[in-house]
């Protein structure tokens, strides 16, 4: 399951970075049935098809609509369009630009935040299934998952609100005499790409919330089995170790150099005595009859 996780959040990601590239708004200036601009408004750039001259028969507008047809960052098309000459008589893309410039670097920083929490995530559902099955790392990778989520989607609903309104508001009612806005959607491929990353990246989050082991321990859970672990092992180690003075007292038994033979039940034959070691004297009546003569100058058992 952690596999599909990450498979997930990846295609969220990838999605998410696509649409930097494309276009979040698009825009048409139509004189009767022909296009007299096609303006296309990206996250840090807009671009502009000028295939008339009408709309840029404004005063003030021939440089703006030149950078339009080469593409430009939202930031120059602000010092563009935000000229006096031209915000005295549009003001309508100065407004709209400056607002995609400034909400559209919230939007990147926060992709790459989100971008960042995903690695993280990443990284604390990998320790989860390969390790201890710790609930907090799980609990960790989700509500790090879900944070950078729903930030992301401020961001997005933030742009949406104060810059594709601003962006609509560009065509206004189009510019007598000269070209008629279209009223048709101005969202476009990059913002529904957005959209889709983040509908992808909520799943992946779906998936992390359910993935859990049938092992799965609290941290007072893994402490307490970490101590039952300690313990247990304490027990095996002393269970092995030889008791104290054991061996000695065994040893001491019988003192240096004794032998442990059966002890006698009675005087008769093929009984035996314990056979002390050197010095020692015989315990009990000698087992040697009275007749025996030692040899000469054999120790004699004193009385």
């Amino acid at each position: 399951m952690a596999g599909v996780y990450w498979i997930v959040s990846f295609m969220a990601v990838i999605l998410q970075t696509i649409s930097v590239e494309l276009r979040w708004h698009s825009l048409r200036y139509m004189t009767g049935l022909t296009t007299s601009l096609h303006m296309m408004t990206g996250l840090l750039f807009v671009k502009g098809n000028t295939q008339s001259s009408l709309v840029c028969k404004i005063p003030g507008t021939g440089r703006a609509c030149r950078s339009l047809e080469d593409g430009v960052s939202l930031q120059d098309a602000s010092f563009l369009w935000c000229s006096p000459t031209i915000t005295r008589l549009y003001p309508q893309p100065c407004d709209a630009f400056t607002s995609g410039f400034y909400v559209g670097i919230v939007v990147v920083v926060v992709m790459i935040a989100n971008a960042i929490a995903l690695l993280v995530a990443a990284y604390f559902v990998w320790r989860y299934h390969s390790g201890v099955h710790k609930k907090s790392d799980r609990e960790v990778a989700f509500y790090t998952h879900l944070i950078s989520t729903m930030a992301l989607m401020g961001a997005v609903v933030l742009y949406t609100g104060l810059v594709i309104s601003k962006l609509d508001d560009i065509g206004g009612t189009g510019i007598f005499f000269i070209a008629q806005a279209s009223h048709g959607t101005g969202i476009s491929y990059g913002y529904f790409a957005m959209w889709v990353g983040l509908i992808v990246q909520t799943i992946a989050g779906v998936l992390l919330f359910y993935t859990t082991v049938g092992d799965e321990q609290t941290e007072d859970e893994r402490q307490e089995y970490l101590l039952q672990k300690d313990l247990a092992l304490f027990e095996q180690n002393a269970g092995t170790r030889p008791q104290a003075g054991m061996a000695n007292a065994t040893y001491a038994s019988t003192g240096y150099g004794q032998h442990a033979l059966p002890q006698p039940m009675g005087q008769g034959h093929g009984q035996f005595h314990q056979v002390p070691g050197y010095g020692v004297p015989w315990p009990g009546p000698s087992p040697l009859p009275h007749h025996y003569t030692p040899p000469p100058g054999t120790p004699q058992r004193p009385p």
